[in-house]
């Protein structure tokens, strides 16, 4: 209804935290929606990785992992709170989402290379 009777508005799914402050991913358009069966592309100046949550060793493919984010617009800490900012950020700036994940294969990272519009030719060696 608010697409209906706002028409000038143009509303996207995306993926955000209340410590990034802002979306990290996101959906453009409906074909978008269905190639990546997930959040979308990442926002601009956004880092993402999928990292074993007890090391930090970051996984490969059919490995479940934890999300990490880094960012501008990570937060840099909890204010007065240092074990929940060492808990949540490292000291690198990466936040750890505590979302766990995995990419199935390199055809699916391949082709979510490829639908990036700079991106001509894309692949991925195991």
């Amino acid at each position: 209804m608010f697409v209906e009777r706002y028409n000038n508005f143009k509303v996207l799914q995306g993926y955000g935290l209340t410590e990034t402050m802002a979306i990290v991913a996101s959906i453009f358009t409906e074909e978008e929606t269905e190639r990546y069966r997930s959040s979308g592309l990442l926002s601009p100046n956004v880092e993402a990785k999928i990292v074993d949550p007890d090391t930090g060793r970051v996984l490969g493919f059919d490995q479940t992992g934890e999300l990490w984010f880094r960012s501008p617009t990570v937060m840099k800490g909890y204010f007065k709170n240092e074990e929940a900012t060492a808990f949540t950020i490292d000291s690198e700036g990466w936040l750890k989402t505590g979302v766990l994940c995995y990419i199935d294969s390199e055809d699916e990272l391949e082709a979510v290379l490829l639908a990036h519009p700079e991106i001509a030719v894309a692949e991925v060696i195991p």
